[in-house]
């Protein structure tokens, strides 16, 4: 079994889409989350393989939205966390607000709770929440190392963590806006981190979930950011549109804290 804690997702039917898109954030910035929309395989008694994967979870993420709210009073899981984190206060159960939601929409029990804000589907500021939370509670507020993966190459990273604070939200809307090709924009990587990056079914899942693990990855065997060489290729690819200057400017953000 990982010992990295289990990050539960609970959603209501209507927002499957943003769940599967959450999971492949978490996972692609090196978490373990689960969701019955992904983990739950056929065959498994889903009466009892959610409720024992929700005792072992440390974080369950609500995600919350302005659709089906009521249903969430029809969600024991949702209630049983609740119960679990006031009990036992080294668990944490987090409402993420998707597009539009305001404080109503929360399920009873959580409008204390300090939430994750995740509209316009910014799952990465949702990634960047957990790792802070998560160095709290390990007592370490510094940036969390990548960990390794399995059959990784020797030098793919030099240095530690990942790059000073990007807006990652906005390289993902301008990188959709232009529609850049995710082979181009991973082709000046090595070979061995590409072989090591998740795939994902849709273009949004994908280029969020490659953001989220080159700002990760931390530095090349040359010295580079993962993500500095993919912003370099990304403006060249963009060329004279507007969305040069986003990637230019994270390039110039990078640079200033060398």
């Amino acid at each position: 079994m990982s010992d990295k804690p289990l990050i539960f997702i609970a959603y209501f039917g209507p927002d499957r889409g943003a769940a599967v898109s959450l999971h492949g954030a978490l996972a692609a910035g090196g978490h373990r989350p689960w969701c019955d929309a992904i983990d739950l395989l056929p065959g498994d008694l889903w009466d009892e393989v959610i409720p024992a994967r929700l005792k072992e979870a440390t974080i369950i993420l609500v995600l919350v939205s302005t659709t089906g709210h009521d249903g969430w009073y029809a969600r024991s899981e949702v209630a049983e966390a609740i119960d679990r984190a006031r009990a036992d206060r080294s668990r944490r159960v987090i409402p993420v607000m998707l597009d539009g939601a305001t404080k109503e929409d929360v399920p009873y029990g959580l409008r204390r709770v300090s939430h994750i804000d995740a509209s316009r589907n910014d799952f990465i500021a949702v990634v960047d929440g957990i790792d802070r939370l998560l160095g709290r509670l390990s007592g370490d507020d510094g940036p969390r190392p990548t960990a390794p993966t399995k059959g990784a190459g020797k030098d793919v990273t030099a240095g530690h963590g990942g790059p000073p604070t990007i807006d990652l939200h906005g390289l993902v809307q301008a990188t959709i806006r232009r529609r850049l090709d995710r082979d181009l924009l991973l082709s000046w990587l090595p070979d061995d981190l590409r072989a090591m990056m998740p795939t994902h079914r849709t273009y949004f899942e994908q280029i969020t979930s490659d953001l989220a693990f080159l700002h990760k990855a931390g530095k090349l065997s040359d010295g580079q950011w993962a993500l500095e060489v993919w912003l370099r290729q990304a403006e060249r690819l963009a060329g004279p549109f507007a969305e040069a200057r986003i990637y230019r400017g994270a390039l110039q953000a990078l640079a200033h804290q060398r």
